[in-house]
């Protein structure tokens, strides 16, 4: 089951365990997974599950996906990668698997014994985590403030453009057609 840490640029982290198939993210409060910074959109996109890997896909996000250093639509990333999402950081936890090279023969390696790695203490950091399952309230711990409400977001999504009754739209019809008609008018005249 794959695990991924976000960071944040104010240094917040952000845990997603990928529990089910299919997780769409961004900052709306609608999202399987929701990560409260201005740089990741409403709806950014959707991490699907593939076992040991994930695939990233991009829903039109203001801010874009990168991956390997390119702006991506979709991209498949493996344990020990990382990505971005607008201005958030993710990491794909789990150590990386390295392919041997074609006609390696792994009986004739040399064998050795792996030593073991000191291990050092980790410093504290704020996190957060929330439930992939979209039924189960976000649980936001340590980020010390609230997500900025609906009503005053500005600069990201689809922006609705306003009616305007299509009065101007008519009258350069009725221009169009009175137009016609002079024409056919003179055709006529000068035919005759």
């Amino acid at each position: 089951m794959p695990k991924i840490q976000f960071t944040t640029p104010d240094g917040g982290t952000l845990e997603l365990d990928l529990t089910t198939e299919r997780v769409r993210v961004g900052r709306a409060e609608d999202n399987d997974f929701v990560i409260p910074d201005g740089s990741v959109s409403s709806y950014h996109g959707e991490i699907i599950n593939k076992g040991e890997s994930v695939e990233l896909r991009d829903l039109g996000s203001t801010n874009g996906t990168h991956f390997d250093g390119a702006r991506v639509e979709q991209a498949e990333v493996g344990p020990g990668q990382s990505f971005r999402l607008g201005s958030v950081t993710g990491y794909v936890e789990g150590e990386a698997v390295a392919e041997a090279p074609a006609g390696y023969d792994e009986s004739a390696a040399p064998a050795y014994e792996e030593e073991a790695m000191p291990q050092t203490a980790a410093a504290p950091s704020r996190s957060w985590s929330q439930s992939s399952a979209a039924s189960a309230a976000p649980l936001v711990t340590g980020l010390g403030s609230t997500p900025c409400p609906t009503g005053q977001r500005r600069g990201f999504g689809p922006k609705a453009k306003p009616k305007n009754g299509g009065g101007g739209l008519m009258a350069l019809a009725f221009v169009g057609l009175a137009a016609c008609g002079a024409a056919v008018f003179m055709i006529l005249k000068m035919g005759a």
